[in-house]
């Protein structure tokens, strides 16, 4: 963005914002009919020349319609009203741009443009998001009714309903793409699953049964490898299966699509060892394509085979037993029928065993499964950053605790598998705790923020504050245990208790000292003043005191002062400090005030509002008006008799030319120079009452700057001897300025030159032009000047307070001038020095350009 407005007008919910109106595909699109005539409907509503659908993004503000702009596509946020108006779901409107303070340095509003009036209306989403307004505008003030905010708001969501809808038909139209995009991610997520499953796996493509895929279970089982099998139909790697079941179980699948399982069969696999026989459980499944067609089969298999044996040789030993049964049958028919029970319970046995087997099986597959699931919930919490743990059981045992959650309760490794109160035994009977069970037995989630807990560190018991998440863990819909996450806030809740102490601290010396504050919020265009404030300018504290009221109050003569000392805030940053005089409204009491602010940014760096204070000073500056006139007053008494005894000593002087007494002359030539030194020091007295009283009047002319130079330095010279002068021009060119004034600036800065440096030292004057300037500088070989020092030096009677200045004359009133004087031109003056090494005094005017 490019200006002050464009900084002040970012909505908290900025990303959130932005993210929303993304979402509608809208932004660069081209016009609509639908938005041109939801534009001209509005201009036509409300008689105006202006109306505009725009959309806020982060740098620009695009017209979706635009009636009465010309082909005007964009505009930068800065210069936009409508960015303002996405901070408010109510309608914004300005009926006199002119006399709000937060469009003092718009553009459209101070420059060629001139906009006056300005109706927004936000269009806000579904989600409540504002994205953009439909406004109107004119170049003439003008009201705006309740009845027209309330239709402005309607057409408003017209506008809204059309990109809802405009953005169901481009969603239509992606569908396609968006189902091809799943179809692949589903194809690489089967893929994955069969290379992790614990079992054997392939997946057979077609009614070829072409071997897509196989994991490396399935590879043991059928003692092949990759490069023997993939992309193969599976009867002719394994043409010994054409004359077993399993081909006419694949084909069934494409016909009915239903799965097939088997828990138990033989078959035979040949290799080039020989055939062997396996005996496998198995389940195939079909895959279906995007019409709902079988496309291919899942085939999962088991090799069961030591357990079938480990089952026929139990089978062969029963078989044998009952041989031998029969066999003694005829002499011990009692136990005969015992056998056949005996019988009976092994063919139980067997059927139990062979379902239990079947079920260890699934269960082998299902633990692997939760124990991978629970590892990954493990590392989550292990690995996080945020201090998380988990309690189990009734006692709430330590089960999981992250080293972020150790670092916060201060405890190490050895609290897991113990309970909760033995390992953190100082929160028994504090609130959490209650809180944490009542979270496990009724199962429902707990959210607290800024919590106090009691807590122990480093031996010592201290409150601090904490939010808190606490969630139950549920287990087949068993509750089993609490998942617990927690944040310090204690240092942030520390320093919002500081700030508040602070802050009623300055509320009570200000109120103390009488001073008034004010605060305007940038981003609402809201004017606060304080009561105190309200009473300086002579209001009662229940009226409004807007900013075109404080102008109205001003007297004149400082109007353009403050409004210029404003101007440069807002516009370039600067601090404000400006002195003007006030009439109140009720007691008409006239009062001299100073107001001091500054722009304030916020966490992110952007300018958020524009606050400061006021305070009176009406004693002050009386006092300074009576020294002021006091001085002129005695220094125009004392030039009286000072021109009268000039006068005499320059008789003295012409009547001592025929004189030979050299004492006469050297005493008369020394009188002289201290007259000099003495009117000098009073014209400046007088110049600095005519300063502040604004009867100090700049004549201006054209002259060469170089002569006045040659001239001042040929003065100085001629009463100081001793010294060495070196004129450096470059420049010799005419300037527009107070030929008099400049020539005194010269003067001020050749006698310090020659005051604060030592006899036989070299003084140089340089003068040149640097990029449309030209700067005077002067160079002496003195005592130099501390940085603290050169920070003050130009303010009134300020003087510098060190042992080497002791002895040297002077009321710190020329620099003073000399710095009046050049900002009166337009002009800079500032100075380069080090203790002890010199000083460089330089000033520089403007060629002929903002100094006429």
């Amino acid at each position: 963005m490019d200006n002050t407005f464009g900084k002040n007008i970012i909505p908290e919910n900025e990303q959130e914002r932005i993210e929303a109106l993304k979402r509608y595909k809208i932004l660069g699109s081209p016009a609509e009919h639908a938005f041109d005539h939801v534009a001209k409907l509005a201009a036509r509503i409300f008689g105006l020349p202006i109306s505009l659908i725009s959309l806020v993004d982060s740098e620009e503000v695009y017209f979706k319609a635009n009636v009465g702009m010309g082909n005007v596509k964009s505009a930068s946020r800065g210069k936009s009203l409508c960015s303002l108006a996405v901070l408010d779901p109510e309608v914004t409107v300005f009926e006199d741009a002119r006399i709000e303070p937060c469009l003092l340095a718009n553009p459209l509003v101070a420059g060629e443009f001139g906009l006056q009036f300005y109706a927004g209306a936000p269009i806000i989403t579904h989600d409540g998001m504002l994205i953009g307004t439909l406004c109107v505008i004119d170049k003439n003030p003008r009201t705006f009714t309740e009845h027209d905010r309330t239709i402005l708001a309607g057409l408003a969501r017209i506008v809204m309903d059309e990109i809802e809808l405009r953005l169901l038909a481009l969603e239509e139209t992606e569908k396609h793409l968006e189902q091809t995009a799943l179809s692949s991610l589903n194809a690489q997520r089967l893929h994955n699953m069969v290379m992790s499953a614990p079992v054997g796996m392939t997946i057979l493509k077609g009614k070829e049964l072409v071997i897509e895929i196989a994991n490396a279970q399935m590879y043991e089982i059928w003692n092949r490898d990759a490069s023997q099998t993939l992309g193969r139909r599976i009867l002719d790697v394994f043409p010994e299966l054409i004359d077993q079941p399993f081909p006419e179980m694949l084909a069934e699948i494409f016909v009915t699509g239903k799965t097939i399982a088997m828990p138990e069969v033989e078959v035979e696999i040949a290799s080039a060892a020989g055939s062997r026989k396996l005996y496998v459980g198995f389940q195939y499944a079909p895959l279906f394509d995007a019409a709902n067609n079988v496309d291919s089969v899942m085939a999962t298999v088991a090799d069961i085979t030591e357990r079938v044996i480990s089952r026929k040789l139990l089978e062969e030993s029963e078989e044998e037993l009952q041989t031998l049964n029969e066999e003694l049958s005829s002499t011990v028919e009692e136990l005969a029928a015992t056998n056949e029970e005996l019988a009976a319970a092994n063919e139980e046995m067997l059927t139990t065993n062979e379902e239990l087997t079947e079920t260890y099986h699934h269960l082998q597959v299902v633990s692997l499964e939760m124990e991978m699931s629970e590892q990954r919930f493990r590392n989550m919490i292990e690995q996080s950053p945020v201090a998380m743990m988990v309690l189990r059981g009734d006692a709430l045992v330590f089960d999981v605790v992250n080293a972020a959650m150790h670092t916060l309760i201060d405890r190490g490794k050895e609290i897991i598998g113990m309970p909760l109160l033995s390992g953190l035994p100082e929160i028994a009977g504090q609130a959490v705790f209650d809180t944490l069970y009542k979270v496990y037995y009724s199962g429902r989630p707990y959210y607290g923020f800024e919590v106090p807990v009691e807590v122990k560190r480093e031996g010592k018991k201290a409150t601090g504050f904490f939010n808190i998440t606490y969630t139950p863990l549920l287990e087949n819909g068993i509750i089993t245990g609490v998942l617990q996450v927690v944040a310090e806030v204690t240092e942030q809740i520390r320093s919002q208790q500081k700030l508040q102490r602070a802050e009623e601290m300055l509320r009570f010396s200000v109120e103390s000292a009488h001073i008034g504050t004010w605060f305007i919020d940038l981003k609402k265009a809201e004017f606060n003043p304080s009561v105190t404030m309200k009473a300086l300018f002579g209001y009662r504290g229940d009226e409004t005191m807007n900013y075109a009221a404080i102008l109205e109050r001003i007297h004149p003569d400082s109007k353009d002062a403050v409004i210029d000392a404003v101007d440069k805030t807002v516009t370039k940053g600067e601090p404000l400090s400006v002195e003007f005089k006030v009439t109140g409204l009720h007691d008409q009491k006239n009062r001299w005030l100073r107001a001091i602010g500054k722009l304030d940014q916020d966490q992110n760096g952007k300018l958020h509002h524009f606050s400061g204070v006021v305070m009176e000073i009406t004693e002050q500056k009386q006092d300074e008006i009576r020294k002021n006139d006091f001085i002129a007053m005695v220094s125009h008494e004392l030039k009286t008799p000072l021109t009268s005894l000039k006068g005499y000593m320059q008789l003295l002087g012409a009547k001592n030319r025929n004189n030979s007494d050299g004492f006469t002359a050297g005493a008369i030539a020394k009188g002289n120079i201290q007259i000099t030194k003495m009117t000098a020091m009073i014209n400046g007295f007088l110049n600095v009452s005519r300063l502040e009283s604004g009867k100090i009047q700049l004549q201006k002319q054209d002259f060469v700057l170089n002569q006045l130079l040659r001239e001042t330095i040929e003065e100085i010279e001629m009463i100081s001897a001793g010294y060495e002068f070196i004129f450096n021009p470059s420049c010799d060119m005419s300037i527009h300025a107070d030929q008099e004034k400049i020539g005194q600036v010269l003067n001020n800065f050749l006698t310090n030159a020659v005051k604060y440096s030592p006899q036989g030292k070299t003084i140089e004057i340089g003068c040149k032009e640097v990029n449309g300037w030209v700067q005077v500088s002067v160079k002496d070989e003195g005592m130099g000047i501390s940085s603290a020092d050169a920070e003050r030096l130009f303010d009134r009677f300020y003087r510098v307070d060190n042992a080497s200045a002791q002895n040297i004359s002077g009321f710190g009133i020329g620099l003073y001038l000399c710095a009046e004087i050049i900002q009166r031109h337009n002009g800079k003056i500032w100075v380069d020095s080090q203790p002890g090494e010199g000083a460089v005094f330089h000033f520089s005017l403007p060629i002929n350009h903002s100094s006429l």
